[in-house]
């Protein structure tokens, strides 16, 4: 995966897959921490993973963290940088100075020396969403090719998240999903009681997390209830619906925040192949791709979330495909 790429122009139908995701669609890093249970009745069998990341100070996901859409990430650069050539960036929403230094392989001094209304050199305040920088391109570009799945607002089970029902959508699915009951634990759980403890606990959007179960277990297609549930973990004590889905929702955070930290620039799958985000990548993608990574072969990566087929990547064609976009 590890491709030395001068990024390339993508065709106007990703931009424009890019845009109705935006108008419709509504290892061991550190500082990340799993999120904490709410009392909520019958959730026996959801036991939200310990993070594999070290305990530090960031703090679980909230709703308002990023309520405003990313619309300037969803347009990464198409020149062909070279070497010391200087290269525009919009800040998104929640950036830091540290963060993009690790992303772009570069100095706050450098930033600075570069972008003359900075305060002084340890004055820095925080960056705006939507403030344009001119960043130098200080080592060769080594990072691979970006498509954007989805902006950061439609990440997080906030503000965009409010006009969908997962009720009302489940029950108009023709899949497993809507009538399924866990018998596992001491009292019945239902799909959409599992789903939404999920959302609740991760702070995920809801469209996300059915988006995961449609592509994995054809959650919203397919009647058929599956043999397993896995959705990427293995492990035979995690064989209910609701620990794979916790399992899953806690591994879409660490790539999710890892990137918005700048403590996951850089990454090897599960399977051996390298991973390098696109500096001006969003962290709602890194998230779906860290997460795939996780158990995908190389081939079955790039099909489903880097390559593009007639604009769409195979996970962007599943939304597409359900009317979740």
């Amino acid at each position: 995966m590890k491709v030395r790429q001068k990024l390339q122009k993508h065709s106007p139908v990703v931009l424009l897959a890019s845009l109705i995701i935006i108008l419709t669609f509504a290892c061991n890093f550190p500082n990340l921490q799993p999120a904490e249970v709410t009392d909520v009745p019958g959730f026996s069998t959801i036991i939200p993973e310990v993070s594999t990341l070290q305990p530090g100070t960031l703090s679980t996901p909230s709703s308002g963290l990023t309520n405003t859409v990313d619309e300037s990430q969803l347009f990464i650069p198409t020149e062909a940088y070279q070497l010391w050539d200087m290269m525009p960036y919009t800040v998104q929403a929640g950036d830091t100075l540290p963060a993009l230094t690790a992303r772009f392989r570069t100095t706050i001094e450098n930033i600075a020396a570069d972008n003359p209304s900075f305060p002084p050199t340890g004055k820095l305040t925080t960056l705006a969403p939507g403030q344009a920088l001119s960043i130098r391109l200080v080592v060769d570009p080594f990072w691979d090719e970006g498509v954007v799945i989805l902006p950061n607002s439609l990440y997080v089970n906030g503000p965009a998240a409010l006009d969908f029902d997962t009720a009302s959508f489940l029950a108009a699915s023709n899949g497993w999903l809507k009538n399924y009951v866990d018998r596992s634990g001491e009292k019945l759980v239902t799909g959409l009681q599992i789903v939404e403890s999920i959302v609740n606990n991760y702070s995920i959007s809801p469209r996300l997390i059915l988006a995961i179960l449609e592509y994995q277990l054809h959650a919203l297609s397919d009647p058929v209830v599956p043999a397993s549930f896995s959705l990427g973990n293995l492990d035979p004590d995690r064989r209910t619906l609701g620990r794979q889905l916790s399992w899953a929702a806690n591994i879409l955070n660490n790539g999710y925040y890892g990137w918005r930290k700048g403590a996951l620039t850089q990454y090897t799958s599960l399977s051996g192949f390298m991973v390098n985000p696109n500096p001006w990548q969003n962290a709602a993608t890194v998230a779906i791709q860290y997460y795939f990574s996780r158990f995908l072969p190389h081939s079955e990566y790039d099909l489903g979330i880097t390559q593009n087929n007639g604009g769409y990547t195979k996970f962007i064609q599943i939304l597409h495909n359900h009317h979740m976009l």
